[in-house]
């Protein structure tokens, strides 16, 4: 994790990074304007143009429920070995990243808009799931 700017509360066990924070797990990396993390129960937020990158495969082999999803492409060449998914804010815990408003899904098999986004990550499987329209998006 990086950042310009570090704070540190003992009582709440979080860590705050501003100015240009971001993040970096091998191929995985992140950032927004705020990161938070939460250390017990660990949890990770990200909020203000947030962004993740990581290896496309990682979507993959993924069962997808897109009742709400503007499907801009749904087939592209792939040129990149990445997905790139931008939000508005997202967290990180060790089972699941929720990504919430004007989330944007950039992968080398699909292109991709909606308003929340929640992968769960399995030992080899992984699923995304996407509210059904009329459900309540946060």
């Amino acid at each position: 994790m990086s950042g310009g700017r570090a704070a540190y509360t003992d009582a709440t066990k979080v860590l705050e990074l501003t100015e240009h924070p971001g993040w970096r797990d091998g191929l995985r990396s992140g950032k927004g304007d705020l990161l938070r993390v939460i250390m017990q129960p660990y949890e990770m937020i990200v909020t203000g143009n947030a962004t993740m990158r990581l290896p496309a495969g990682e979507f993959g082999p993924a069962t997808i429920i897109a009742a709400d999803v503007a499907r801009t492409n749904s087939t592209k060449p792939a040129t990149s070995q990445f997905a790139d998914i931008s939000s508005e804010e997202y967290s990180v815990t060790q089972e699941l990243a929720l990504f919430r408003r004007n989330v944007h899904i950039d992968h080398p098999q699909m292109n991709w808009v909606c308003g929340r986004m929640t992968a769960h990550c399995r030992r080899q499987e992984k699923k995304i799931e996407h509210p059904r329209r009329g459900s309540s998006g946060v």
